[in-house]
């Protein structure tokens, strides 16, 4: 993951990242795992399409968006995921460039 040339991320039920991967994190001014422990709420508070797609997603549904972050386009997909026994544990996704 570290060498994708884009963004991996898992957040868990309450939004907080677990994973942040990707060569395209240096694009928007980001380390590797730098925010390993922030809440996507708190991260994106100024961004509410971002803020509905991590609430969507939470919720269940799979979701789609492009959006800018810090002057560069993405095209994210959040897509929720489930424990062994099918209870929704968080989201996953990917943001490409």
């Amino acid at each position: 993951m570290q060498n994708a040339q884009a963004i991996i991320f898992i957040l868990d039920n309450n939004g907080v990242f677990l994973l942040s991967e990707g060569q395209a994190l240096a694009k928007i001014g980001l380390d590797p795992g730098q925010v390993v422990g922030i809440s996507a709420f708190e991260l994106y508070k100024d961004n509410s399409e971002v803020l509905e797609a991590v609430k969507r997603s939470l919720g269940g549904e799979l979701t789609r968006i492009v959006n800018v972050v810090k002057g560069v386009v993405f095209d994210v997909v959040y897509s929720p995921y489930f424990d062994i026994a099918g209870k929704r544990s968080g989201s996953w996704g990917s943001r490409l460039m």
